[in-house]
């Protein structure tokens, strides 16, 4: 796999993934069973929920790249969680008969993305999304991803309800329509070092298309404007949403499910 140049001046991808291994520690440690392993050029950080996408490691260059690959299969075995392993661009190669071996399942490609000066659109008239700091909207913002993810409410309150309000570093975003009042699209933040990491930017099924996201992706970045370190996420789709909002490709990294 060829990795990716960033068009944005002074972006590391080696430091991205890092950064993007941090931020999902931050993230699922907020969950009531999260449970996180941080190491040189590697991270496995789980939320302790079955489901895939919400236990996740990341394995970038270094001496241990393939120990730490078979290591956090087996963990995720071991808890008998679902999870997946993104292999980056400078392993990704090297390591695809490894994940052949433990019996991953390859998913495809995630974009690690980056945002570089831009202005942050203001959303439509339809929605108003601002940062959370009551429970009982945290619970809304759960209910919304746990519709918008096809898993049970309780589920998705014990990962990202109202006790990730207390989580360092983490801050959660709602957008609600302004003529229902209904909540409809939510997103999460991480701040690691002054970046910015954007996590679960998503909308209930039957609202999509008309521009909660957008609105509750502006309302995160007004809230984290003039953070000294870059914004980013990943993402296996919608990309022109984030392009839209000044965000770039920096890296690539193989996907890898571990099936439960």
């Amino acid at each position: 796999m060829t990795a990716v140049a960033t068009r944005v001046e002074g972006i590391d991808a080696h430091a991205l993934w890092r950064l993007y291994g941090q931020g999902a520690s931050q993230l699922w440690r907020a969950a009531e069973r999260g449970e996180s392993r941080l190491a040189c050029g590697a991270a496995l950080t789980m939320s302790g929920e079955p489901h895939v996408d919400m236990n996740v490691g990341i394995v970038d260059a270094g001496p241990r790249a393939e120990e730490h690959l078979r290591r956090f299969a087996a963990v995720l075995r071991e808890r008998g969680l679902p999870g997946y392993l993104v292999l980056t661009a400078a392993v990704a190669d090297e390591l695809a008969p490894t994940a052949h071996d433990l019996r991953l399942a390859p998913r495809g490609t995630t974009a690690l993305m980056v945002r570089g000066p831009a202005h942050t659109p203001r959303a439509g008239g339809e929605f108003a999304a601002g940062r959370l700091d009551d429970p009982a909207e945290a619970a809304a913002l759960a209910g919304v991803l746990a519709a918008a993810w096809a898993v049970p409410g309780e589920l998705m309150d014990r990962a990202l309800g109202p006790a990730a309000l207390s989580a360092p570093g983490v801050d959660l975003f709602l957008a609600r329509d302004t003529a229902t009042g209904a909540p409809v699209s939510a997103a999460v933040s991480t701040v690691t070092g002054g970046a910015v990491g954007v996590w679960a930017v998503s909308t209930v099924p039957r609202q999509r298309g008309r521009g909660a996201a957008r609105a509750v992706l502006a309302a995160l970045l007004r809230h984290h404007r003039g953070a000294p370190g870059p914004f980013y996420l990943t993402a296996a789709s919608v990309r022109p949403l984030y392009e839209a909002f000044g965000f770039e490709t920096a890296a690539e990294g193989v996907v890898w499910d571990v099936p439960a």
